[in-house]
């Protein structure tokens, strides 16, 4: 009797055997189908999330005052953060609103933050605009990539971040007819952040920022400006500034480039870029000048000289070693150096009298005029040396 219930026992183990080992197999089936549908799923986002694009430009309004836009964020603007210019930037009236701000973001330890400089090392845009209390407010553009099928859903995480060592700082999420958005608060500063299809806009004005968020701003550029937004460069750094207030302040303290802004049209951008390195900082600027008819005759001997395109001048290569400093000028004819001096000085000296009196006494005593005098065996060069 109890081998029989021996045997019993054994065949009973030997059929539960399988039945445990095709349930197994059966549990371990369906956890890889989960997992794969899920990873399946998650590819399709991240595909959705590259694809599914919005153009920078049509969410910044066209009437900017000055637009800056850099591939990479972080490592091109965070060296900015430590530059005197910085500070003189900041301390005009229409940019003090930032100042603090920027002053606290220096000391942050979110500055050596791996995350957040991998974060911000994205392409950006960023636009100033005049306010009605003579300050600035912006709007930034940051083009988030790959990182865009996270901030898709910044709704359903970022209200859950608590950032215990930030007192002044907090985030409330807001939802209305706009849609909904986020507004950081800092300080008395209040910023607003949207993340919009695979970008983040985020401003520090709302009626500014709404605006962004409906899109299509691009519709209202003017042709030649948005040539400009689109444009390529080489140096990290590009901006776009109002060209007469540029070329104002590039006249600042010198009275040869005073006429400058007489030149300019009024809604002409000025294309500046701008390379940062440990020892140099490299500016280009492209200032649009308008040289038709309609330029006054007092400054027409200065539109004669801009009209010219001037290559590099031939005397640059011969400068020995013992050259310390120079100045070189390459023109058509020195004589359209004379003609745009004589515009500078002043009525009284009767600069064009005496030269009319010289070249009376010249040809009197020489036979020659002063023009071919002076001019008719010089070439367009001009250059003045100094040497050790």
């Amino acid at each position: 009797m109890s081998e029989e219930k021996t045997e019993q026992k054994k065949n009973t183990k030997e059929t539960s055997t399988p039945k445990k080992k095709k349930t197994g197999f059966i549990v371990l089936i369906s956890f890889c189908c989960v997992l794969g549908v899920l990873l399946l799923l998650c590819l399709g986002w991240i595909l959705y999330a590259s694809f599914n694009k919005a153009t920078p430009v049509s969410l910044l309004p066209h009437n900017f005052s000055l637009y800056v836009h850099t591939e990479d964020a972080w490592h091109s603007l965070e060296p900015l953060l430590d530059l005197q210019a910085t500070d003189i930037f900041l301390s005009q009236e229409s940019y003090v609103s930032f100042r603090e701000t920027i002053m606290q973001f220096r000391q942050s330890p979110l500055r050596t933050n791996a995350f957040v400089s991998d974060l911000l090392s994205r392409p950006v845009h960023i636009g100033f605009y005049n306010s009605e209390q003579e300050s600035q407010d912006f709007i930034a553009v940051l083009e988030m990539g790959i990182y865009s099928s996270l901030t898709r859903l910044a709704s359903l995480w970022l209200p859950l971040i608590k950032l215990d060592n930030a007192q002044d700082l907090s985030i409330d999420k807001i939802k209305n007819t706009n849609g909904t958005y986020f507004e950081i608060r800092t300080g008395t500063e209040s910023y607003y952040l949207k993340p919009y299809k695979n970008t983040v806009v985020v401003s520090s004005n709302l009626q500014l920022f709404t605006l962004a968020c409906a899109g299509n701003q691009d519709i209202l550029y003017p042709e030649e400006i948005l040539d400009l937004v689109n444009q390529k460069i080489q140096d990290p750094i590009k901006i776009l500034v109002d060209a007469q207030q540029f070329a104002r302040m590039a006249a600042t303290d010198n009275d040869i480039l005073k006429p400058l802004p007489e030149f300019i049209n009024a809604e002409a951008k000025s294309l500046i870029s701008l390379g940062i390195s440990d020892s140099e900082v490299h500016i280009t600027a492209t200032i649009p000048l308008n040289l038709n008819d309609s330029v006054p005759y007092s400054l027409q001997p200065i539109a004669d000289i801009l009209k010219i395109n001037s290559t590099l001048p031939a005397l640059l290569s011969k400068l020995g070693e013992t050259t310390q400093y120079y100045t070189l000028i390459n023109t058509d004819s020195i004589s359209l150096l004379k003609n745009a001096g004589f515009s500078f000085l002043p009525e009284e000296m009767g600069a064009e009298n005496l030269w009319a009196n010289g070249n009376t006494l010249s040809q009197a005593f020489l036979g020659l005029s002063l023009d071919e005098l002076i001019f008719s065996w010089s070439a367009g060069e001009v250059a003045a040396i100094g040497m050790e």
